[in-house]
């Protein structure tokens, strides 16, 4: 059984004993795109699919993408696994500083991670649905972003 709730489109998946690795498309209305997104799955939710899990948004630093946090943080997977958490890590391209631009509406990285990119990983993974079972964190440019996003979303993270 699987932690991957229905309707998710696996692009590639790297599983070996621990935590898995999907790397899928998460669709924002609010920038009209797919955005690329690294889901880090405990081993203990793909044994039980009905297990409820607290999540980690991981934002990504300047250069980076979704799978900075795998490539340059090789215990991820591991963490995932010790602390029984999904971590969930979009890419906010090379430099968006994770903000809504005020110049260009396909620059929208806050309303996509707080509102979005919640509402999918609550509709397709087996999450604790509440703000006390979220997490932002982030490196340099993905730092910015977790506090700028967090303390404006108070009712999400």
């Amino acid at each position: 059984m699987s932690c991957l709730g229905t309707g998710l489109l696996a692009v590639s998946a790297i599983s070996s004993r621990g935590a898995e690795v999907v790397v899928t498309n998460v669709w924002s209305d609010a920038m009209r795109k797919d955005v690329p997104v690294a889901l880090v799955l405990p081993s203990a939710c793909r044994a039980d699919g009905a297990c409820r899990r607290p999540v980690a948004y991981m934002l990504h630093g300047y250069g980076g993408n979704h799978l900075e946090y795998l490539e340059k943080t090789k215990r991820v997977r591991e963490h995932v696994d010790l602390f029984g958490y999904i971590a969930v890590c979009p890419d906010g391209m090379v430099s968006s500083w994770w903000v809504d631009s005020p110049v260009d509406p396909a620059v929208r990285y806050e309303t996509f991670v707080a509102k979005e990119l919640v509402a999918w990983t609550d509709a397709h993974l087996p999450t604790l649905p509440d703000r006390n079972r979220r997490a932002l964190v982030g490196a340099s440019m993905g730092g910015f972003g977790a506090l700028s996003i967090a303390s404006r979303h108070t009712d999400v993270f």
